[in-house]
């Protein structure tokens, strides 16, 4: 990503072009479906959130009517900038939200009433699991727009390496907490959204969903960012119809979004873990590696073999996802 940054690359095909691979335009497409249909998960998950805490508050509304206002205040107007420098507060209270909800999860999961936790041995759900977690850390479309616009003297290959492990190792952290406190809390039952496991009328539940909330609100835009830098690559879209095209996108992912029940929430994020998340986190960084000559000859054989990994990831988690949603 460094190395790209100071060629101005915008978006993920930059890397692809750079390695001189074939069909960039593919690439921006798949950045594109996959922003998209994270960009749904995230609006109907902050639906669901606020909706929840709508009927806490006593207020007389349906879901699609929390998410319509979601969507004009203050989603549009962050979504429809360029700079996301503009998100570092708003990504501030999101990151006190999370830390606040995965403490409140985890605690709520050390419990006398322990529900029963599924087998933790590998099998074919792991492989499932994998392609999820691929969704749950993946910045890959961003991290060149991320290295550009850090401040110059911040703006070094090393340090960007050392905040992108402190924030995986502290977003591995995050989840594991979630992940096993709402499997101790609630074993097989578990919903796709945890929190709604929680009754409507818990104290901790409602701090929890409004911090999640603030933190997928926050998130969006930076998904959005995405979806955006990828249709830019593929249409070279200028002028007014640019703005207009990503406030009608956003238009239809808000639709999507509330029309989608949890079933649905659950299924979208693990087809685009085990498919498009894979390929942008593996397959494409993984075959830019190897065809890069600014890299060692033993760095170029470890990005050929991640990206035959994953595609095999893809392959098999594709094929347990449908197989297990049959």
């Amino acid at each position: 990503a460094g190395r790209e940054a100071r060629r101005a690359a915008p978006a993920l095909s930059e890397l692809w072009r750079g390695a001189k691979l074939p069909l960039p335009k593919a690439v921006d497409a798949m950045v594109a479906l996959l922003c998209g249909g994270c960009c749904v998960f995230y609006a109907a998950f902050a639906a669901d959130l606020f909706y929840a805490l709508a009927k806490r508050l006593g207020l007389g509304t349906s879901r699609e009517m929390v998410l319509g206002v979601l969507t004009c205040i203050p989603l549009a107007p962050l979504c429809l900038g360029d700079d996301l420098s503009v998100l570092k507060y708003s990504s501030l209270a999101g990151l006190l939200g999370i830390a606040y909800t995965a403490s409140f999860i985890g605690k709520n999961g050390v419990t006398t009433d322990v529900a029963p936790i599924p087998a933790t041995q590998t099998c074919s759900g792991t492989l499932v699991l994998a392609n999820t977690l691929v969704v749950a850390f993946l910045c890959h479309y961003n991290a060149v727009q991320y290295y550009r616009e850090l401040s110059p003297r911040r703006r070094t290959p090393d340090k960007f390496r050392r905040a992108v492990v402190r924030g995986a190792a502290l977003t591995a952290l995050v989840f594991a907490a979630t992940l096993f406190g709402g499997a101790r809390a609630f074993g097989s039952n578990a919903l796709p959204n945890v929190l709604n496991n929680y009754d409507a009328d818990s104290l901790g539940a409602t701090v929890a969903r409004l911090g999640t909330g603030v933190a997928i609100l926050s998130g969006f835009p930076l998904m959005f960012a995405g979806l955006k830098a990828a249709l830019d690559g593929c249409f070279k879209l200028r002028g007014p119809a640019r703005p207009a095209t990503h406030g009608a996108l956003l238009a239809a992912i808000a639709s999507v979004a509330a029309t989608s029940s949890e079933d649905d929430i659950g299924l979208i994020i693990e087809l685009l873990g085990s498919t498009l998340g894979v390929a942008a986190a593996y397959v494409v960084p993984g075959l830019c590696a190897a065809r890069s000559s600014a890299l060692e000859k033993k760095h170029r054989r470890s990005g050929a073999l991640i990206a035959v990994g994953g595609m095999g990831l893809c392959v098999g988690g594709t094929y347990l996802t449908l197989k297990t949603h049959a």
